[in-house]
């Protein structure tokens, strides 16, 4: 449905964006509804004690561990979550620490917003208040340190989030293929500032919602420990081996002549599997390729569409996104329903595995980078594969199974002929019911932010009003 407004030329903003999206109705409703509140209203510009975006120059990202008196690790807009606005630490690149010494501004600190402002312009984090260690920031992402005397950082962060704040970012975007926001359509997205005690009480209902956030990141972790224990694997030692040697008949066989897929860490961890009595993953599931090509014309099915980032965290949900016509799709996807496995076959460091659980009658589906792993057999849950999967020995096998310079895959085949230990049945039970826990608290930390969130817009625009205008 085509929608449209006209805006006088001397409504014109002082930089002449003449772009249309700029002045979408929403956008000018939301700037009039803001006029209208009671609230003083300033631009968050006026409330940054520091902001930065740094571009980095003949900087090589990297994706092993390293020690830290060489390298540093690196925030990328990947490692910012879509599902609750969090930053992931465990799976950043390295950089060297050369960087650390020439970009000074580029260094992440507690308490600092995080917002995209180059790509998909559309993610925002906050570094977590007991943030520790050394991390460059990525030049996707502007650095955004608020001055507390002026105003709770955690209001203005919820703010961003609500439906207001997201819109005067959106606004902000310039450029079709790759969005970007410049610093100064930034800082000029207006807030208002409401009294100290409501920006207090906001700030504690954001804490809550992050709290329970880390409770479902401990129980994921708790559910990992205990596979990794079963398996015996929790203190494998994986000392780096600086040589080592493959047979001919190896590499015909692998179909590889790349020395990294022959790596010690691979070997090692293979052997250890495969003297555990087991069948391999492929026994139990199978990879399904269901394609999806967007219709030329709208055949009014609508899907639940996610990109590789959503996978982040450990499930995927039916709330992260919102539901598009297939005929929008703009690229083939891959259909995925309740209970299976998606895994991204791309970057494996960044651990892009997640359950599917929607709960929804509509159609999922996903980037073509996803590999789909739906049950063939009731002995081995989805949720123990998925444990299994993102434990660190796997993600070692999958590094080193990795082929390609610039953007590394590996194949579903590497993953369906891995062993899948007979001993992790004894745990199946337990590590399903952490597994729900963790979704579960996870649900009630999104339900607590969109709480605060909600508070944030009843104080601009009246508590019945708020839910008259679109998210």
């Amino acid at each position: 449905m085509a929608v449209w407004s006209i805006v006088n030329f001397l409504a014109l903003k002082s930089d002449i964006r003449l772009d249309a999206e700029y002045y979408q109705p929403l956008f000018l409703q939301f700037e009039s509804l803001l006029k209208e509140t009671e609230f003083p209203i300033v631009n968050i510009g006026s409330l940054v004690k520091e902001g930065y975006r740094v571009v980095y120059e003949n900087t090589r990202i990297l994706d092993e561990d390293f020690d830290s008196e060489y390298h540093v690790k690196f925030l990328q807009a990947a490692n910012v979550l879509s599902g609750f606005p969090t930053i992931e630490q465990s799976s950043m690149g390295w950089v060297s620490r050369n960087d650390w010494n020439r970009y000074p501004q580029g260094r992440m600190k507690p308490g600092e917003i995080l917002i995209e402002v180059k790509g998909k312009a559309e993610k925002v984090a906050m570094v977590p208040d007991d943030f520790l260690g050394e991390v460059l920031v990525t030049g996707t992402l502007y650095k955004m340190l608020i001055d507390e005397e002026k105003v709770d950082r955690h209001y203005v962060f919820v703010y961003l989030l609500s439906k207001f704040g997201y819109s005067f970012r959106d606004r902000g975007k310039t450029n079709t293929l790759i969005s970007y926001v410049n610093k100064d359509d930034l800082y000029s997205i207006p807030i208002p500032i409401v009294p100290r005690d409501i920006q207090a009480e906001i700030a504690k209902d954001y804490q809550r919602a992050y709290s329970s956030y880390e409770r479902s990141k401990s129980l994921y972790t708790e559910a990992e420990a205990l596979l990794l224990h079963e398996l015996g694997l929790d203190t494998l030692d994986l000392s780096t081996q600086k040589t080592y040697v493959a047979n001919f008949s190896e590499t015909v066989e692998g179909d590889r002549f790349d020395a990294e897929y022959f790596h010690p860490e691979k070997r090692h961890i293979q052997e250890q599997l495969n003297a555990m009595p087991g069948e391999s993953i492929g026994y139990y599931f199978t990879s399904v390729n269901e394609l999806l090509h967007p219709p030329a014309k709208d055949t009014k099915e609508k899907v639940y569409n996610y990109d590789l980032t959503h996978a982040l965290r450990f499930f995927l949900n039916k709330d992260d996104v919102d539901l598009i016509s297939t005929h929008e799709l703009g690229s083939t996807k891959k259909r995925f329903q309740q209970n299976d496995i998606v895994i991204s076959r791309l970057r494996s460091y960044l651990e892009e595995i997640a359950i599917v659980k929607t709960d929804s009658q509509f159609k999922c589906v996903g980037s073509s980078e996803f590999f789909i792993f739906r049950s063939i057999s009731q002995l081995v849950s989805p949720e123990l594969l998925l444990v299994y999967l993102r434990s660190s020995p796997i993600q070692k096998v999958l590094k080193w199974c990795q082929d390609g310079s610039n953007h590394p895959r590996f194949k579903d085949a590497e993953l369906l002929e891995l062993k899948f230990p007979n001993c992790l049945f004894n745990i199946q039970k337990e590590v399903q019911d952490l597994i729900h826990q963790g979704i579960g608290v996870h649900q009630e930390a999104k339900v607590l932010l969109e709480q605060a969130k909600h508070r944030v817009e009843q104080m601009i625009v009246g508590e019945h009003a708020a839910d008259e205008y679109p998210s």
